[in-house]
């Protein structure tokens, strides 16, 4: 029996009741009444195929209802986020959920990290290799860079900044006198001075040996003045640099304090 047909056969008052079950209209007779129960029974038909996603979205929610408060302000934020707030606060949001992450070294090539080392020295000036600020090889360098950087897929720019510069207005010149026998004698000359004939003295040379950094100024300390050098061990925040002022002070190069380059 069809649709049509059980509905047809229900009296006036069944009819009615059935109309005003599901809040319908039930004034008119019973050919009006059969026809807007068939018209609901299509309506419901065509319902039952966007049920299963109903039940989805019914789903979903059922399981937001189920969790927890803090769970439900996350949400609540990342929802809020999504309009207005993200740029601002989605990487700590998504730390919050995420947690800490777990770094792991795949691999290190040490060959081309020389190689990387060794290209930003052969960019520096040709007689000292260095890189002073403002000049070619400063720009040389901070393109080999960009150049690296972007080879990475890392996003990197170019800006410019003004700095304090110095420069080196003649030549440093650093040397160690070891007095000799006659410089030691009791009553005889001054240790390390010209009289001293058979001192011993070592020449360092500048850029080859040492290289000045941070200057800020010019001293003259003769051999003769005997200057007092204090030790900073390794140079560590431990020192006591304080007792270094207006002094000579040792710095030791220990392990894993080396060059880049050697």
């Amino acid at each position: 029996m069809d649709e049509s047909s059980e509905w047809s056969e229900l009296s006036v008052t069944e009819l009615k009741d059935a109309l005003r079950e599901i809040g319908m209209p039930i004034s008119g007779r019973k050919k009006v009444l059969v026809t807007r129960l068939e018209e609901y029974s299509i309506f419901q038909a065509e319902l039952a195929d966007t049920k299963s996603e109903e039940d989805k979205s019914e789903s979903f929610l059922d399981r937001i209802r189920d969790l927890p408060f803090p769970a439900l302000v996350v949400i609540s934020i990342l929802i809020v986020g999504s309009s207005g707030g993200a740029v601002i606060y989605g990487d700590e949001i998504l730390d919050f959920i995420q947690g800490e992450p777990e770094y792991v070294l795949i691999d290190f090539d040490n060959e081309k990290a020389r190689e990387f080392a060794q290209t930003l020295v052969d960019l520096g000036h040709p007689e000292w290799e260095g890189r002073m600020s403002g000049t070619v090889e400063e720009e040389n360098t901070a393109n080999s860079i960009k150049s690296n950087f972007t080879s990475m897929g890392i996003p990197s720019t170019m800006d410019e900044f003004d700095v304090n510069m110095f420069e080196i207005g003649s030549e440093p010149d650093l040397s160690i006198c070891t007095p000799g026998d006659i410089g030691s004698i009791f009553g005889g000359p001054t240790p390390c001075s010209a009289a001293d004939v058979n001192r011993d003295i070592t020449q360092f040379t500048h850029r080859e040996d040492y290289v000045i950094q941070g200057y800020s100024g010019s001293i003259d300390v003769f051999h003769t003045e005997n200057a007092e050098i204090v030790d900073l061990g390794n140079g560590s925040e431990d020192s006591d640099w304080a007792s270094a002022a207006s002094k000579i002070a040792m710095i030791w190069i220990e392990s894993g304090t080396d060059g880049n380059t050697d």
